[in-house]
């Protein structure tokens, strides 16, 4: 009984291993030039200060590549893609906790994760 006991605390411990180990949410860094704002479905999500070259946004992590878009007064606005891929801290979890952790990752979207620097060349308007 014991051994049992054991087995289910364990299973419950490592089920949804990515959502706790590596969070839903992650920090992408832009690098554009300043004054350039990040857009994400519409809304501003980032900014580069003047003087910077770079910014940080928290982005809800997804196994869904997301469309951005870069705008700059002067610029034409610039759409590029928020590259996914899988995190591979959910297949330990499909291993250690079986299907209902890999479950609760991919709901989260913790099942996912961005490429984390993105370099965006602008082009001025003629």
């Amino acid at each position: 009984m014991k051994k049992l006991l054991l087995i289910a605390v364990s299973l419950f411990m490592f089920a949804s291993c990515a959502t706790i180990i590596t969070g839903t949410n992650q920090t992408v860094v832009f690098a554009a030039p300043a004054g350039t704002s990040i857009y994400m479905d519409g809304m501003k999500i980032a900014e580069i200060a003047e003087g910077e070259q770079t910014c940080t946004a928290h982005i809800k992590r997804s196994i869904s590549s997301q469309l951005l878009v870069a705008k700059k007064e002067g610029y034409k606005n610039t759409t590029f893609q928020l590259k996914a891929k899988v995190n591979g801290v959910v297949f330990v979890n499909i291993i250690l906790g079986g299907i209902i952790g890999g479950a609760v990752d991919l709901a989260t979207g913790a099942a996912g994760k961005y490429q984390e620097y993105i370099e965006i060349e602008l082009e001025p308007i003629n």
